[in-house]
């Protein structure tokens, strides 16, 4: 004691304040411990269960992920592909998720699996849906009737053009594809193709929360993952005593993120919106381009092969995006299936869709799945994953139990 007061008062601060630090941490350690849910359910305060699904299975475990928007959990059940090829999967899929959102993505499902392959669907890419949808009319009849009118934008736009002034609805004809071919190479490039539809530039703010955005950004990731309470500081309201000695049920989540419908609502133009251009939604930025060098680069650092997939879809999908992704895979020497090129065997829009040319109910990914398994297992020669006795038993029983429990 005498020896404590006998430092320099700067030092002994300097000892308390270390003191502190480290019963901090302790103590953030313990509860991270407490507040992580004890069971797999939202109702325990388990966020994001669908898309993280890999979290849930025995480590480096999965061979395959999926990673995309609700197209992806509603187009491929990955207890099936087990049971087909004996490959494992999971899911990480979101209502609209982002391209910027899936480099942190892969991060968060390198900390828990070594995937082979990740395989990427495309809708996430891009924005727009196609015309006619949600009024339930032909989308060729649909872009016919936006294309008269642009027509005459088209014709009014020129007139303009000659006295130095754009108009609106020549943006209108840009949209239609009518615009002049020096607007498309822009628009590829991911610039403005003239004054007239220049977006104001981001502001550093932007910039910072763009940067702070990005894929759930590598430092919140692995702040998550080391320590699970700034996930779950919100779980206070689920803690109880016996919280604290309760031990925590292993997450699993026997669907490995698909999420499953039965219902039936059919699409009734087959596949005419295939032979839609997409205007301007078909385009890449350069903005988006530079995300998915990211995602390349990080699956070429890891040794994972990363395919391109797009599942069926009337409302969102169309020609002109499937070309530009068929072109960036070309650049990347990737392998891409586009199933609304050439739709999977035994698909029908009459049966398979769960509202409308939308998302695919269990009978349309059922054919997704199975056609699929085919492309991996003869195309990707991927083998089947070498498991334990036990993770092979775990398999059998979640597809014994999707069919037995879920599917109905």
């Amino acid at each position: 004691m005498n020896r404590l007061q006998s430092l320099d008062p700067r030092i002994r601060k300097l000892m308390r304040a270390i003191c502190f630090c480290l019963l901090f941490v302790i103590l953030f350690i313990f509860l991270s411990g407490a507040f992580i849910p004890r069971t797999g359910t939202t109702e325990d305060g388990m966020e994001s269960r669908i898309s993280k699904a890999y979290r849930g299975e025995p480590r480096d475990s999965i061979d395959t992920v999926f990673i995309g928007n609700s197209d992806i959990y509603r187009a491929i059940s990955p207890v099936d592909l087990f049971h087909q090829t004996g490959i494992t999967s999971a899911i990480a899929g979101r209502p609209n998720k982002q391209l910027s959102e899936v480099p942190g993505d892969i991060r968060d499902i390198l900390r828990y699996q070594n995937p082979k392959t990740i395989v990427l669907e495309t809708d996430c890419m891009f924005s727009g849906t196609n015309p006619g949808f949600k009024k339930g009319i032909s989308p060729l009849e649909a872009e016919a009737a936006k294309v008269d009118v642009a027509g005459q934008a088209s014709s009014k736009a020129t007139d303009a053009d000659v006295t130095g002034h754009a108009t609106s609805k020549a943006t209108d004809a840009d949209v239609a594809g009518q615009a002049p071919s020096k607007a498309t190479n822009a628009d590829v490039a991911g610039q403005a193709p003239s004054k007239a539809t220049d977006t104001p530039q981001q502001n550093i703010f932007d910039k910072c929360k763009a940067l702070l955005q990005e894929g759930d950004s590598a430092f919140l990731a692995a702040l998550n993952y080391k320590f699970p309470l700034v996930k779950y500081h919100d779980n206070w309201k689920h803690l109880k005593l016996t919280t604290f000695l309760q031990p925590r049920e292993k997450y699993h989540f026997s669907n490995k993120g698909m999420a499953y419908a039965n219902t039936v609502k059919a699409y009734p133009f087959g596949n005419e919106y295939m032979q839609l251009s997409g205007g301007k939604h078909a385009m890449l930025s350069e903005e988006k381009l530079d995300q998915f060098q990211k995602i390349y680069d990080l699956c070429d650092r890891n040794g994972i092969r990363l395919v391109l997939l797009t599942v069926p879809s009337a409302n969102t999908w169309n020609k002109g995006k499937s070309d530009t992704v068929k072109q960036l895979a070309k650049k990347y020497d990737l392998t891409y299936y586009d199933y609304n090129r050439q739709l999977p065997a035994g698909f029908d829009w009459a049966t398979d869709s769960k509202d409308g040319g939308n998302h695919l109910n269990y009978t349309g990914a059922s054919a997704v799945t199975k056609d699929l398994a085919k492309k991996l297992t003869d195309d990707l020669t991927m083998s089947p994953t070498s498991l334990t006795k036990e993770q092979k038993q775990q398999w059998r029983k979640d597809y014994e139990h999707f069919h037995k429990s879920i599917v109905k």
